[in-house]
């Protein structure tokens, strides 16, 4: 399930501070890469 931008807002201020897991971070880089990869298609069509 993909996050709300205030949950990808809330896990980026973890991990600039450090208080974020592993799974966090790994949760954070699958999102935003989905997210981009929406875009690059978007921008393509």
């Amino acid at each position: 399930m993909a996050l709300s931008k205030e949950e990808l807002r809330e896990l980026a201020e973890k991990i600039q501070t450090g208080a974020a897991t592993p799974e966090e971070v790994l949760r954070f880089s699958r999102e935003v890469n989905a997210l981009l990869e929406q875009l690059n298609n978007t921008l393509r069509s």
